[in-house]
């Protein structure tokens, strides 16, 4: 269903195949909203997800560097990035942390609507 929205709306996002050596690798699906604060658009790294036979050669930590340098056509232009992740995946914090992301002031709160689940 989220590949169709995308596909659909790609304003809202878009959904980026990870490969190596023309192996696929993994995916991440990049959300974008524009911020006041910020005064642009942030790119929001929705999900991303290397294969296990993938996990600790770089993948991850090569797209989130291709991210952030802005050489991914999808939102080149965006002023920020952002992400979540649980405080209980340290391998993932550990990568993120490397990457360049920090922790930032504000606190996430959250209301579904309609049949939405949390």
């Amino acid at each position: 269903m989220a590949l169709l929205t995308l596909r659909e709306t790609p304003a809202w996002g878009h959904a980026i195949v990870i490969e190596d050596a023309g192996t696929i690798a993994g995916y991440a699906l990049l959300i974008s909203f524009y911020s006041n604060e910020l005064r642009g658009r942030v790119c929001v790294l929705d999900e991303l997800y290397v294969a296990p036979s993938f996990r600790g050669c770089g993948i991850g930590r090569a797209f989130l560097e291709a991210l952030a340098g802005r050489s991914l056509p999808v939102f080149s232009d965006a002023v920020a990035l952002e992400l979540e992740v649980s405080p209980k995946n340290k391998r993932a914090r550990a990568l993120y942390a490397n990457a360049g992301f920090a922790p930032i002031r504000n606190t996430t709160m959250r209301r579904a609507l309609g049949s939405s689940s949390l």
